[in-house]
């Protein structure tokens, strides 16, 4: 039989909903399983010339947050996925790049096309 607790704010109803979502323990565990399914989708979307990029793209798991819920995070820390997702420009006629003067990236946006597989967007993320 459930328990049954009387409250009577806005603040105390919320707790009580993050308490008892806290004590189901299999939302970490399909919190991990979809994070491994949005990371999967990404490296697919990668493309693979050393193979660097794609292995660099991984789920971590920060520290939970103040209201308790697991939460995970698909991220790739290589110094070149940014040119990768949102891609490159010409080089500048003067510039000292050592890639030469004509090496433009087009947007592969790995990340882009699995939020969009999701339903999701990439509004809000800094360019």
């Amino acid at each position: 039989m459930a328990k049954r607790v009387h409250v009577s704010s806005q603040a105390e109803i919320e707790a009580e909903i993050y308490a008892a979502v806290r004590r189901q323990a299999e939302l970490g565990i399909e919190a991990d399983k979809f994070a491994d399914r949005v990371c999967e989708v990404v490296k697919s979307h990668t493309p693979v010339d050393t193979g660097k990029t794609r292995a660099s793209i991984h789920v971590e798991k920060p520290r939970t947050r103040a209201n308790g819920l697991p939460w995970r995070r698909v991220i790739s820390r290589y110094w070149k996925m940014h040119l990768i997702e949102f891609g490159t420009g010409p080089d500048d006629p003067d510039s000292k790049s050592p890639f030469g003067p004509d090496t433009p990236t087009p947007a592969f946006a790995p990340f882009e096309k699995a939020a969009h597989e999701f339903g999701g967007t990439m509004d809000g993320v800094s360019r």
